[in-house]
């Protein structure tokens, strides 16, 4: 049982850690795609590991649509597939087996303490009185 919550929780900080990390590649596409419109930046020297980092990403998609009128479009569909791999992450993580739910309600170190906390004592008899289930606390 125990096992079980700390792989959750594990699977937890990976996912979570994994949001972070394409949320903040998705800012350093921005950046790079700001500074496309200064050709000069590429010999700045402190610049250049944002464009070390993003064009190899980058370059897998510059083939695909070709440019049109001098503008590389292919950002686009950069974003696009990091925005995708960005909510799918959010989503898996938000996934809790059925089994575990009771487990991982049980070992909260958030859930609150009813005997202990007038507030939380509040609520639940609210919440059982008006069938409401959307007040899960």
């Amino acid at each position: 049982m125990l096992v079980g919550v700390l792989s959750y929780i594990r699977f937890d900080y990976f996912t979570g850690g994994f949001g972070n990390f394409l949320t903040a590649y998705n800012a350093v596409i921005t950046l790079r795609v700001l500074l496309s419109w200064f050709p000069q930046a590429q010999g700045i020297a402190i610049l250049e590991p944002v464009f070390a980092v993003t064009d190899p990403y980058l370059n897998l998609f510059r083939g695909l649509i070709p440019p049109l009128f001098g503008l590389d479009l292919s950002p686009i569909l950069a974003f696009f597939l990091l925005n995708v791999l960005t909510n799918a992450t959010a989503a898996v993580g938000c996934e809790i087996p059925p089994h575990m739910q009771g487990q991982m309600e049980k070992k909260s170190v958030f859930a609150l303490k009813t005997k202990q906390n007038p507030v939380a004592r509040l609520l639940q008899s609210r919440r059982k009185n008006t069938g409401d289930v959307s007040m899960n606390y």
